[in-house]
């Protein structure tokens, strides 16, 4: 028998056999793609199912933030495995249906296939959308071994192995998909003798306030402590809005040198899950004035005479 035109073979898992002399090996069925051409014709001839090729597998963040310093709200994270036998079939579901775990601020968020199937991929990517509860100041990890769902086959269908290493805290990764930020005050600069009736200008991004927000919604935390200040009261908020003015109230005095405060907003009163602290505003105070110096020292000098001898 010749076997001719059997480059690529194909092999669908039971053995195929020869029409009529000369005429090229083909299965029965539907086939899979070429096996690698290291495996030799014999394989496929003789229905030997192969072990999966051991290759190494790593993960990693194909996506940059669009601002250069986090994903926002809406902002898509998209991450990639590599190194994995060609994937040609899918045991137990649909390839669709795979996730990789993402950590973001120590929560876990699955994202999902974006590599079509049917391809025969040796790397496969995912896609994760920031919603505004998520929030990561050190940044994204992908644990180690994240990849969840139907089992992935080769041409074999045996089991590739998905295993990776982990990747974790990436410094260029960070999200914020919600925030609160203090865009001006009033007075502009200041003290502890303006601070009672002081006016804020809190900005939110990636969330919206909700219908009813109070003065109660509302705290101030101080660095060193500021006692006595908080916030009495609250305006121009809408639903849906995003800006609000605050009025602080101090019944404090006697403030030296500088201090910093932080507004937090409670997660009752936006449409995210989460608080959102604002950045800092300075209380400048001028400093305290020097001690009075001491008086200067006082030097007393005694001078002793003796008479003075006289020869004759």
């Amino acid at each position: 028998m010749r076997i001719r035109n059997c480059s690529p073979l194909h092999v669908n898992g039971t053995a195929g056999s020869p029409r009529g002399p000369g005429e090229c090996f083909k299965p029965r069925g539907a086939g899979f793609p070429p096996l690698r051409l290291a495996l030799g014709a014999a394989i496929a001839l003789v229905g030997f199912t192969a072990a999966p090729f051991a290759e190494a597998q790593t993960v990693s963040i194909t996506s940059s933030p669009a601002n250069g310093s986090h994903y926002v709200l809406g902002e898509a994270i998209t991450t990639r495995i590599t190194g994995l036998d060609r994937i040609l079939s899918v045991l137990g579901g649909l390839f669709s249906a795979g996730r990789m775990s993402l950590e973001i601020g120590g929560v876990t968020r699955q994202a999902s296939i974006t590599t079509p199937f049917g391809a025969g991929p040796t790397a496969v990517d995912f896609s994760y959308t920031v919603t505004r509860d998520d929030l990561d100041t050190n940044g994204v990890t992908i644990p180690a071994n994240s990849i969840s769902g139907p089992t992935w086959g080769d041409a074999g269908s045996n089991a590739i192995n998905r295993n990776h290493a982990a990747l974790t805290n990436q410094p260029d990764h960070k999200v914020i998909g919600s925030a609160a930020a203090i865009s001006s005050s009033t007075p502009s600069s200041l003290t502890s003798a303006n601070l009672d009736g002081a006016t804020l200008a809190v900005a939110l991004t990636g969330t919206t306030f909700g219908g009813s927000v109070s003065a109660a919604d509302f705290s101030v935390a101080a660095t060193p402590p500021i006692a006595g200040l908080s916030v009495s009261g609250v305006s121009g908020v809408t639903s849906g809005g995003t800006t609000a003015t605050l009025t602080l109230s101090y019944g404090g005095s006697g403030l030296t040198g500088s201090r910093t405060f932080a507004v937090t907003v409670a997660a009752a009163a936006h449409a995210g899950g989460r608080s959102l602290t604002t950045g800092t505003v300075t209380v400048r105070d001028a400093p305290p004035p020097p001690p009075p110096s001491p008086p200067p020292p006082t030097v007393t000098v005694t001078l002793s005479l003796s008479p003075a001898s006289v020869s004759e």
